[in-house]
């Protein structure tokens, strides 16, 4: 299907492509998250899903995230190596953990191809993240969201203190409680 559109476009002339309005990302995009797909050079993002799905040829693991629902992020070896190393091995720990979804520039076969990398949400970014024409542009380090925590309702006061009671005074009269004699008498 994508060959039969690309085809269609290669054969009409640069007027007619004008003329239809045509964005080729659409065309080269493809079912997978690429670098044409990031309108920013980078954002957070969180990891909703983690599976294997075929990629080509090869299974993959591919995490989806909420701002790209229909088009996974197939990790290769570079993104697997960095998501384990934030998260473990075991992608179900991964469920709800942030990533920085980023577009920088790779070698590949001999020349330089912008690509899709991932880090922390806390971390630089190892290759610097670019804009789509490949020119470097400043990463800004993004705190991580914290969610929010529940207010526990505030404790009641702390009771007063009952008043010191002062001891009882001495009797008036010299009695003697023990024997009931009274000296006066």
């Amino acid at each position: 299907m994508i060959s039969d559109q690309l085809s269609l476009l290669l054969a009409n002339t640069p007027s007619k492509l004008g003329e239809m309005n045509v964005d080729v990302s659409n065309f080269l995009g493809g079912r997978f998250l690429t670098q044409l797909d990031l309108s920013q050079p980078y954002q957070v993002c969180t990891i909703s899903k983690a599976d294997q799905q075929l990629v080509g040829t090869d299974q993959k693991i591919c995490v989806t995230l909420p701002d790209f629902p229909s088009k996974p992020l197939g990790l290769n070896k570079v993104n697997l190596k960095r998501v384990v190393e934030l998260y473990s091995t075991d992608a179900n720990n991964w469920i709800g953990q942030q990533v920085v979804v980023y577009r920088t520039t790779t070698q590949y076969a001999g020349k330089t191809v912008l690509c899709v990398r991932i880090c922390g949400p806390s971390q630089a970014p190892p290759d610097p993240p670019c804009d789509r024409q490949g020119n470097p542009v400043p990463f800004q380090p993004i705190a991580p969201a914290v969610p929010p925590q529940p207010v526990a309702p505030a404790a009641p006061a702390p009771a007063p203190a009952p008043a010191p009671v002062a001891p009882a005074p001495a009797a008036a009269t010299p009695w003697d409680a023990a024997t009931q004699n009274n000296p006066s008498t």
